[in-house]
């Protein structure tokens, strides 16, 4: 009987639990989780997080390179896409062993790079297809611009 009812009182707290909150470190980070339709979790973003517009109405977690564990554990993340850049990296540990889970993205600042940042996102947010998609895209609209003035 104890058993059944202790069950049954933890349904909620595994309700609550099983939503995710996100958090994204890094304009480009937050622009490819916009671009792969997955904003919908997002709780938070750094001050570098300016686009799209809708991104600013977001509470503001600081400049990436100045982070703080208290204000990101505030928000209750269970999911933080955090730039490699992101610093320090002392604060993301503290909030890794918080109980949320840090996915780092590579920051390569090459345009060859960018497959890799979006491959990851889209892996960490389970949307490997619309990765593929967003890739591809990209690929087009590059290939599209004139190689020569």
């Amino acid at each position: 009987m104890k058993a059944w009812l202790l069950s049954l009182l933890a349904l909620p707290w595994l309700a609550m639990g099983a939503e995710q909150r996100l958090i994204t470190i890094g304009g480009d980070v937050t622009e490819i989780v916009y671009a792969l339709d997955g904003q919908q979790h997002l709780v938070a973003r750094d001050s570098t997080s300016l686009s799209p517009e809708a991104a600013t109405t977001l509470p503001d977690i600081g400049y990436m390179r100045q982070l703080n564990a208290e204000g990101i554990l505030a928000l209750r993340p269970t999911l933080i896409l955090a730039s490699s850049q992101a610093k320090p990296s002392l604060a993301l540990e503290q909030v890794a062993n918080s109980g949320a889970k840090v996915v780092t993205i590579p920051a390569d600042n090459s345009l060859q790079g960018i497959d890799a940042k979006i491959s990851a996102v889209a892996a960490a947010l389970h949307k490997e297809p619309q990765g593929r998609a967003l890739q591809q895209r990209l690929t087009t609209a590059l290939s599209a611009i004139p190689s020569q003035p």
